[in-house]
């Protein structure tokens, strides 16, 4: 089924308003994934393979088409039309194999984690770009962004091999390319990769007058206290909110550990109470958390006394990084936010959690861009 396709019956599905800025990024991806189609697959000869691996030739040695940069505010369909894109991409236009979808920061840690595995080789960063251009042809990464020097740094090189292998590249951004790590150390040298960017991708402008998300989010109250249906309330906000499928009971990995969910996104997650600050967490699970999801949903919160004062630290904690980052929180409790933790030691920092909440609760609130 195309993306237009889609578009219109999820349109229908959700019961969401035709937005005439979505629609002009329906067609632009609808072509690229025609373009995708008429554009032979991949076939190589040893010989080809066997060049390549030496560096003696391009692996890919297909024309390469423009990707699509789509920026805009929060809450305007970027995410949603990029997953919808990915998911309607014809699998004979482009085997599963040669797609990977990624948020920004996962794209980054990866980069990361294989540059300290080849340290002591040779220009390991082309040799990290070459073997990720040779593995897929498709590139999807959700909220392109860049505040730290070393990612700025190493976005320059890594762009420069990717493309010049053929991978296109499709990615959401709060910022036009010009934009990116504006006023940051050293920009001169980021600069070649907005050049790269503003090149091999078409920039696309989503900026429609509804914030569909803070729309959602407003419908109801986002705090409910434990009842029979408190779980079903939520669950229905969840469904409401999300832009793609998500997997239930899914172990994702934070800081090498595996943290259970009830239910998770690319970008949205739920959590048990009991899991999130039951367990043995730190604030460092907090702040990826944080950083990756711009919602999270929490079940289940408990009331706390002074004998429960490390889930107490650590929901402190959790809602710390939260409000910090502007993250959307939804939750079932015990009861309100005043009433939450009755002990002493805590009295004091729990002050602060409770006028958080109460302010996360706002539509100025709402309304912040998600800090990741």
């Amino acid at each position: 089924m195309p993306i237009s396709s889609e578009y219109r019956r999820q349109l229908q599905q959700k019961q969401y308003q035709a937005d005439v800025e979505q629609e002009k990024i329906v067609q632009q991806l609808q072509q690229l994934q025609i373009a995708l189609k008429q554009q032979p697959a991949r076939k190589h000869s040893f010989k080809h393979k066997i060049k390549s691996f030496f560096l003696l030739t391009r692996f890919n040695n297909t024309p390469s088409l423009k990707g699509c940069y789509i920026w805009g505010d929060v809450g305007r369909g970027k995410t949603w039309l990029m997953d919808m894109f990915y998911d309607t991409l014809d699998s004979h236009a482009l085997p599963r194999e040669q797609k990977i979808r990624l948020h920004f920061n996962h794209f980054m840690q990866f980069i990361h984690d294989q540059l300290s595995l080849l340290d002591k080789q040779q220009n390991p960063l082309r040799q990290i770009a070459l073997a990720f251009a040779r593995r897929y042809r498709l590139l999807c990464i959700d909220e392109f962004h860049v505040s730290d020097i070393t990612d700025a740094m190493l976005l320059s090189g890594l762009l420069e091999v990717l493309f010049e292998e053929g991978l296109i590249l499709v990615a959401t951004s709060n910022q036009p390319p010009d934009e990116l790590y504006k006023n940051g150390l050293q920009r001169e040298r980021f600069l070649p990769a907005i050049k790269l960017i503003k090149k091999q991708t078409h920039t696309l402008t989503l900026n429609g007058a509804t914030d569909h998300r803070l729309r959602l989010l407003e419908k109801a109250d986002i705090w409910y206290t434990l009842e029979a249906d408190s779980d079903t309330a939520l669950e229905q906000r969840f469904q409401e909110l999300i832009t793609s499928p998500a997997s239930k009971d899914y172990k994702i990995q934070i800081n090498y550990r595996s943290i259970k969910t009830r239910f998770s996104t690319s970008n949205i997650i739920w959590f048990d109470f009991q899991v999130i600050c039951g367990d043995q967490r730190g604030a460092t699970d907090y702040i990826q958390i944080a950083r990756q999801f711009h919602t999270v949903f929490i079940s289940g919160i408990e009331k706390m006394t002074d004998g429960q004062n490390d889930k107490a630290r650590r929901f402190i904690n959790m809602i710390d990084e939260f409000y910090d980052r502007n993250v959307n929180l939804l939750c079932s409790a015990a009861t309100s936010p005043q009433l939450l933790y009755t002990g002493r030691q805590l009295s004091f920092e729990f002050r602060r959690t409770i006028s958080r909440l109460q302010e996360m609760r706002s539509h100025e609130y709402m309304q912040l861009p998600h800090n990741s």
